[in-house]
């Protein structure tokens, strides 16, 4: 079973570097069980996204089945990416909602397809699992922020805000509103705000 471990050195969080490694009777081969029991989501801001998701099930089905990511879902098919977050993984996926969408007008974007959708559906994906208690481990060693970097090579802020993680990639802004939602592949953190690379 494959877990992704933040690296505890500042210099390492800065570059957003992270280290896999393999438990002890682990098989390379297996899916990564990902899910982790007993999980509740950090903070719930968006119940409807929390409750319509089944640990059993990948991303991409969990983006289908769900009331609130179909714009997202919508982005993934067009951008050709529904494959690689139905796959094994595992990843870690910032999802904005349909609300997030609807404030930049992404339905044009997501008709033309081509490069820029798929590297801004990657801007919100990471390699491995990181668990909400992973970014805010690593805000606190990096002295308030981190950098993360994304599946487009995009690299994340993330800060912290009271209780909450906030999100940044240039000028755009996400607050994590429901954290840590096992998949079978890896972990949904609901966002408010799409990150544009």
């Amino acid at each position: 079973m494959n877990r992704l471990v933040l690296a505890a050195t500042v210099p390492l969080l800065l570059l957003g570097a992270c280290e896999r490694v393999e438990e002890e009777g682990g098989d390379a081969d297996e899916a990564p069980a990902t899910t982790r029991a007993g999980t509740e989501p950090a903070a719930i801001d968006t119940p409807g996204v929390a409750s319509s998701m089944d640990a059993e099930l990948s991303i991409a089905e969990n983006m289908a089945a769900s009331g609130e990511l179909t714009t997202l879902h919508a982005a993934v098919e067009a951008a050709g990416l529904a494959e690689t977050l139905a796959g094994v993984g595992p990843y870690t996926l910032f999802a904005p909602t349909d609300a997030a969408f609807q404030a930049v007008d992404a339905g044009e974007l997501i008709e033309r397809g081509g490069p820029e959708l798929v590297s801004l559906i990657n801007s919100h994906l990471l390699p491995g699992v990181v668990t909400a208690e992973d970014l805010r481990n690593a805000v606190e060693s990096g002295g308030g922020s981190i950098e993360l970097a994304t599946m487009a090579g995009a690299m994340l802020t993330v800060t912290a805000d009271g209780d909450g993680l906030v999100l940044a990639s240039g000028d755009s802004r996400a607050r994590i509103t429901a954290a840590d939602l096992g998949q079978a592949n890896g972990l949904i953190h609901v966002v408010d705000g799409v990150l544009e690379p």
